[in-house]
This record gives C-alpha cells, sequence and structure tokens, in this order.
C-alpha cells in the first residue's frame, strides 16, 4: 500500500480550455490549457507538489516500479473553513470530482502505470479544523471483484 500526506490548499483541476491560432501555413490548430487563467499558477504549483510526494514516497521505498493492474485510491481532501461559514461539511466549491482529478494525473507515471488502472475511488472533503489543509492518499491493489 501506497500512502503519504500532502500539505497545502488542495486544488481542483478545472475543465480544459482551447486557444484556436491560426498557423503560418493557414491550418487551424489549438492549443490546450487546464482551468482557469487565474488559478492556474496555483494549480501547477498544488499539482507539482503532489508530485513531488509522490516521488519522495517511491524513493523512500526502494524505488518501486509505478503499479500496474486494477487499483483502488483513497483521498481524503481537509479544506479551510472561513470564518463565516457554520455548516457542518464543505458542500460548496471546489468539486470532490475536480479535486481527485488532480490527484490522478498528478500521481500517474510515478505511482501507478496510469490513472485509467484506478477502478474504485474512495474520497471525502472535509473541514481542516484542528490542522492544516491537505490531502492524505491511499493507493492499493484492488481486490475485490
Amino acid at each position: 500500500m501506497i500512502a503519504f500526506t500532502v500539505f497545502g490548499l488542495p486544488m481542483p483541476q478545472g475543465s480544459k480550455t482551447a486557444y484556436p491560432f491560426q498557423r503560418a501555413d493557414g491550418s487551424l490548430g489549438a492549443t490546450v490549457a487546464e482551468g482557469s487563467t487565474a488559478s492556474r499558477p496555483a494549480f501547477k504549483a498544488w499539482r507539482g507538489d503532489v508530485a513531488a510526494c509522490a516521488r519522495l514516497w517511491i524513493e523512500a521505498n526502494g524505488k518501486p516500479a509505478p503499479l500496474d493492474g486494477p487499483l483502488e485510491l483513497l483521498a481524503r481532501f481537509y479544506l479551510p473553513r472561513p470564518k463565516s461559514v457554520k455548516r457542518a461539511f464543505p458542500d460548496g466549491k471546489p468539486d470532490l470530482s475536480k479535486l481527485i482529478r488532480a490527484i490522478e494525473d498528478s500521481c500517474s507515471k510515478i505511482l501507478y502505470v496510469d490513472d485509467a488502472r484506478i477502478v474504485t475511488i474512495i474520497t471525502k472533503k472535509r473541514w481542516a479544523l484542528t490542522s492544516p489543509p491537505r490531502v492524505e492518499i491511499e493507493i492499493r491493489r484492488e481486490t475485490e471483484q
């Protein structure tokens, strides 16, 4: 089993945005970017932090090969609760599915061959009440059918 924690503000992997352009030969092309322009630097930094922690886990555990075959991913996200918010759960933005997508892509080709190998996802989004914002990640081989 792989288990580690990444401290910092979890960032969602937003929708992709295409920017069309015309090449010198007149043909059309498109550049695709993740997330909005405003959040892109923070998002890239967050994905870099997740990938760095994944690499540290690899180094600390004898450089095992990336996992292949069916995998289970567990991710618990802890977000800062604004003082004005009294809700028990962080049931607003960011979307849990976009948070998990950033984790899947950040660990791909480091901890596992491809994020398509993930067949089970267990995830939670909670307030970070007594500790800093973070994500706790666990990855294991799937054993149930």
